[in-house]
């Protein structure tokens, strides 16, 4: 059984800032402290991921409203392919049913270097009932697909919004997402 054990009640927070280096590229990441202090907010949830005693990994969600975005989430790589991921995606859709479960993923480019991960990627989140919600973002110069869980719709505004209560008003100026309607 996977259990999520928040932040504060972990005792294991520089390995989460371990994993979390290791696993999301540097352009990606906001500063480990940020996203601890960001992870006090009522609508942010920071979680350690264990099974049973095994610590397997980390996730950050950040909530709005009805919308649930999956911002950072992340398996050990030693321990993925062995249905870790599968029985996290399956509890997040189980306690969040009814919401509109969000993420992020890079761009599935056939230019990309690492165009089969990205691709499999993709597969991993469909099989988990995830969609293309028809919008791209760019993040400082990267270009992400958004998958949405389910049958709701998201719109542009509410992602901006999403991703403003996030950062507050002094950094969403800053930071504030360009979004593009994904083609094809």
């Amino acid at each position: 059984m996977i259990h999520f054990i928040p932040f504060e009640k972990s005792s294991d927070n520089k390995k989460m800032k371990k994993l979390y280096q290791q696993e999301f590229p540097k352009a990606e990441q906001i500063p480990f402290w940020l996203l601890m202090r960001k992870a006090k907010k009522e609508n942010v949830e920071f979680y350690q991921l264990k099974d049973e005693n095994k610590w397997i990994g980390l996730l950050y969600i950040v909530q709005y409203q009805d919308i649930v975005f999956i911002f950072y989430f992340a398996i050990y790589r030693s321990l993925q392919g062995q249905g870790f991921g599968g029985k996290v995606m399956q509890e997040i859709t189980k306690r969040f049913q009814g919401k509109r479960i969000v993420l992020n993923i890079e761009e599935v480019s056939k230019t990309a270097k690492n165009y089969e991960q990205r691709f499999k990627r993709k597969q991993f989140y469909e099989r988990y009932g995830f969609h293309e919600s028809g919008f791209m973002v760019r993040e400082i110069n990267i270009w992400y697909e958004i998958l949405i869980h389910g049958e709701k719709k998201l719109t542009g505004e509410d992602y901006q919004k999403l991703i403003a209560s996030f950062l507050g008003k002094a950094l969403y100026p800053f930071f504030k997402p360009k979004l593009a309607r994904k083609e094809g």
